[in-house]
């Protein structure tokens, strides 16, 4: 008995050693309503590819590698669109998971459909819908991020060391300095 616990072990611990940091692709979410509002793709995109990175083992694809690889598929492989598109991309930038949605803004109010998509097995692995108002964009950021996160955890993909979101992660990201969703606007817009 003794010794099949410590072949169990031995092999545990071989599994951890090869076992990689999960890659995350942050895909831009969509606007399926008003173009006005286009903005807030660009910055939920910027916002949670930053509080990512702050996530010990996970790898974070940048938005700049995501628009030089996108340019590169996009000259390859012309009439190729949607989770198709985002698929390839992922693969070509070695992400194992792709968190994207789209989103939807009427009278101040902001409807997130956010979906997390494993790459290896090309299925939508888990989805979450978030409400909120665009004077409250930066919490229902932070929301996002988390609750995508927390729903990573769940997912098993072979050789990769498991997303753990822990409390201290929770409070890094809720307890932000506050900032002006006008400047965020302003600055979204820029990008």
């Amino acid at each position: 008995m003794k010794k099949r616990i410590l072949i169990l072990a031995v092999c545990l611990t071989a599994l951890r050693l090869d076992a990689r940091e999960v890659s995350i692709l942050v895909y831009p979410f969509e606007n399926t309503g008003d173009p006005y509002f286009n903005w807030v793709s660009a910055g939920m995109t910027a916002t949670a590819v930053s509080d990512l990175a702050r996530v010990r083992d996970i790898s974070v694809i940048s938005e700049q590698d995501r628009k030089k690889a996108l340019k590169e598929l996009e000259s390859a492989q012309s009439g190729l669109f949607g989770p198709e598109k985002q698929l390839q991309l992922a693969k070509l930038l070695g992400a194992d998971l792709i968190f994207t949605g789209n989103y939807l803004v009427i009278n101040g109010q902001i409807r997130v459909n956010a979906h997390i998509m494993n790459v290896q097995s090309a299925k939508t692995e888990n989805a979450r819908k978030f409400d909120g108002t665009l004077l409250k964009i930066f919490e229902l950021q932070d929301q996002i991020v988390i609750g995508l996160l927390t729903d990573s955890q769940k997912i098993t993909i072979a050789n990769l060391t498991p997303v753990q979101v822990t409390e201290q992660f929770r409070q890094q990201i809720e307890n932000k300095p506050a900032v002006d969703p006008r400047a965020f606007e302003l600055y979204s817009r820029a990008r």
